[in-house]
C-alpha cells in the first residue's frame, strides 16, 4: 500500500503541490482538490515499488 499524499502534497502547506494541481483547461470542470493532474498521477505511479511484482531471474528459480 502506498501513501499517495506523500507524492502529491506539499509537506509545508498540506495542500496539493503546485506541479500537481489540476488544470481546468483539460477537464473544463472546477478543481475538486482530490484528483491531481497528469503530473500528480505520474508522481503517484512513481511512488509505487514494483520490485515485488517483477519476475525472478531463472537462476533464482533453479536454486529453490
Amino acid at each position: 500500500m502506498e501513501e499517495f499524499d506523500l507524492a502529491t502534497l506539499d509537506p509545508a502547506t498540506g495542500n496539493v503541490k503546485a506541479v500537481s494541481l489540476p488544470n481546468s483547461q483539460f477537464t473544463l470542470l472546477p478543481w475538486d482538490y482530490l484528483h491531481p493532474n497528469h503530473a500528480g498521477y505520474n508522481a503517484m505511479g512513481q511512488a509505487i515499488d514494483i520490485a515485488p511484482f517483477a519476475p525472478r531471474h531463472q537462476c533464482d528459480r533453479d536454486s529453490h
